[in-house]
């Protein structure tokens, strides 16, 4: 029985990873031709953008392997 719970909530927690990890990478792509959009700006605030994109994603990626590294514990 618990063997079963733990297969269960190791396959539910690696789609969570993965859900986690798409909507990261699709904010960044979002976010990304915004700031391309809008490329106008001055030099300075586009490239601090650029790093706060970059930041964020990271931060997104992290977390999505958190929960792949929770579930490969549970496995």
């Amino acid at each position: 029985m618990l063997h079963l719970f733990a297969e269960t909530a190791q396959s539910v927690i690696e789609y969570i990873s993965i859900v986690i990890i798409m909507a990261g990478v699709a904010s960044a792509i979002f976010r990304g031709l915004r700031l391309l959009a809008q490329s106008r700006s001055p030099e300075g605030v586009a490239r601090d953008a650029w790093i706060q994109l970059r930041l964020s994603f990271e931060d997104t990626l992290m977390l999505g392997l958190q929960f792949l590294m929770a579930a490969d514990i549970i496995g």
